[in-house]
């Protein structure tokens, strides 16, 4: 029943896409970097664990043989305002699929 959902506790971000707004849609950050935050959050190389206590020290990702919950980081256009924020790290099961996340194509600068 829709009385059910809590719509009230969703971002009211209305941008004029239906789900996912479209690379670049809106102005860079100061660094010139397009959607660093919000649209989707980051699926991450990492193994979800509580807390960062066997986590690398050198940037690799934390691995686990055999891992079924992966990190996602940041907040999407589907989640809740309290989420919205870079720094939000929630787990999620490896077969989950869903439009609220996805992954970050990067490369080095020369």
């Amino acid at each position: 029943m829709a009385a059910d959902i809590p719509y009230d506790q969703f971002a009211d971000c209305d941008d004029g896409y239906a789900f996912t707004a479209p690379v670049a849609s809106f102005e860079p950050n100061a660094f010139g970097l397009y959607d660093v935050a919000g649209n989707v959050s980051e699926l991450t190389a990492d193994c979800y664990a509580l807390g960062h206590a066997d986590a690398p020290r050198d940037g690799t990702p934390y691995l686990e043989p055999s891992c079924r919950t992966w990190v996602i980081k940041g907040g999407s256009w589907a989640g809740f305002p309290g989420l919205l924020r870079v720094a939000t790290r929630l787990p999620i099961f490896a077969t989950t699929a869903g439009s609220g996340f996805g992954f970050r194509v990067a490369r080095d600068i020369d």
